[in-house]
């Protein structure tokens, strides 16, 4: 379906009311105001598999939207050089969609949401790859605003967000599961180059996830939290990230974020940086020190391994170090000395198996 035009909804195709089945189809160069390759809407339930969404434009989702109390599937797919003011690839409102093992590269949005934007929708999102989109302001792989959705073993790389923050993920009011993903290579303009929680009382939990690489041209290298958000952010390991100042993490002006299990060592300028702010930070191994209860200041000792990054080798003083109340999800093999007590960074914990899944 290509070079469609609509004056309003849906320049490739219009779903109001109807569940159809969409496969193996290619939507490219089609235009509309909203919706520039697919629009669902009104209850829409439609499957789309193994279909490719290149080159729309729209003012709102140039790939796709979700409207009013959609449910879409979507698998397999791929989003690629879409475009709008608002999700260039996929733009989903009061709508819950599920998309699984799909591919968002190098969509752009003029204002919010390059890969995905997300208002008061709560999307299950997992095994996908935002890598290369951007947005003029906030959210370059993923724009949250009211919205809880679940993320789960996904990548965000190299994203950015040219003005505002979160490069890799925005969250305004939000509370999304973020879980065994990685951001690495994100930036932002000013703050939160791998994530950047809003204020409005947002309450992401983040568990087993790393931040590597990320850049902010601000405060908040790995990740920012604004006035009143409370993250949870659990065995997550903060490395490699930069910002004029909190490489690691930034907490302004009220913000109250839980660390646990947490590793954050070679960000620069400094791993944490509070303003105004009380973080609990406990269990955690914090390069420069970090006064909390069971924290350490230890080289980790990183190694590689069979494609994972920023594992610990034997004798890092990360194993069996975090929370004596928390037991790691995954037995380790007699040789590697590691008991259940969970182990500090983003491989430890309860969560640590969901890597290998």
């Amino acid at each position: 379906i290509t070079n469609g035009w609509a004056d309003s909804n849906g320049g490739g195709m219009l779903i109001e009311y109807s569940s159809p089945t969409v496969s193996n189809c290619t939507f490219s160069g089609n235009t509309a105001e909203i919706g520039g390759g697919m629009r669902n809407e009104s209850n829409s339930s439609p499957t789309v598999t193994n279909c490719t969404f290149s080159g729309n434009e729209a003012s709102g989702g140039g790939g796709m939207v979700n409207w009013d109390s959609s449910t879409p599937t979507v698998t397999n797919c791929t989003f690629s050089g879409n475009s709008g003011v608002n999700g260039g690839g996929m733009y989903n409102y009061y709508s819950n969609p599920s998309v699984s093992n799909c591919t968002f590269s190098g969509n752009e949005a003029g204002n919010m949401g390059g890969g995905m934007h997300n208002i008061s929708s709560s999307p299950t999102v997992t095994h996908c790859t935002f890598i290369g989109n951007s947005a003029g302001n906030k959210g370059g792989g993923m724009y949250n605003y009211y919205s809880s959705p679940t993320v789960s073993n996904c990548t965000f790389s190299g994203n950015k967000a040219d003005l505002g923050g979160g490069g890799g993920m925005y969250n305004g009011g939000s509370s999304p599961t973020v879980t065994n993903c990685t951001f690495s290579g994100n930036s932002a303009g000013h703050n939160g180059g791998g994530m950047n929680n809003g204020g409005s009382n947002s309450t992401p939990s983040i568990t087993n996830c790393t931040f590597i690489g990320n850049s902010a041209g601000n405060m908040g290298g790995g990740m920012y939290n604004m006035i009143y958000s409370n993250p949870t952010v659990t065995n997550c390991t903060f490395t490699d990230n930069t910002a004029a100042e909190g490489g690691g993490m930034y907490n302004i002006e009220n913000s109250h974020p839980t660390v646990t299990n947490c590793i954050l060592w070679g960000d620069l300028p400094d791993e944490i940086y509070n303003t105004v702010s009380n973080p609990i930070v406990t269990y955690s191994n914090v390069q420069g020190g970090f006064t909390g209860e069971g924290n350490i200041e230890e080289d980790p000792l990183f190694v590689s391994f069979h494609g994972f990054d920023y594992l610990l080798a034997r004798g890092s003083p990360c194993i069996d170090a975090g929370d004596p109340d928390i037991e790691d999800g995954r037995s380790w093999p007699i040789w590697y000395n590691n008991s259940i007590r969970s182990d500090m960074g983003a491989y430890g914990g309860p969560g640590n198996v969901g890597w290998l899944q």
